[in-house]
């Protein structure tokens, strides 16, 4: 079980908080609208405090997540974070792992 947890936050991170942030980020610049560079928005719907929030949110579950993947490599391959994530995908199973 700990294994497919563990696998299962680190894709969250990887596929989901990362490009959250990304796209928040994008939406405050686009509404923030920095140096006048882009073309004025008609309708701001979305609050700058929310998206702040939002953003702070998904950039602090995106470094938990890195820093636990450095962690359990740490312990369990050796330092190797593409060997952990092997072992991550085949469920721990050391035999199935080249």
């Amino acid at each position: 079980m700990f294994h497919y947890f563990t696998l299962r936050q680190l894709m969250e991170v990887f596929f989901e908080a990362n490009l959250q942030v990304c796209l928040q980020a994008y939406i405050f610049l686009r509404q923030a609208n920095p140096f006048c560079m882009l073309p004025p928005l008609q309708h701001t719907s979305v609050s700058p405090l929310l998206l702040l929030f939002s953003l702070g949110s998904s950039v602090k579950a995106s470094v938990e997540g890195l820093s636990k993947l450095s962690r359990y490599a740490d312990l369990q391959a050796g330092g190797s974070k593409l060997r952990f994530l092997r072992r991550m995908l085949q469920f721990g199973d050391r035999k199935s792992v080249v």
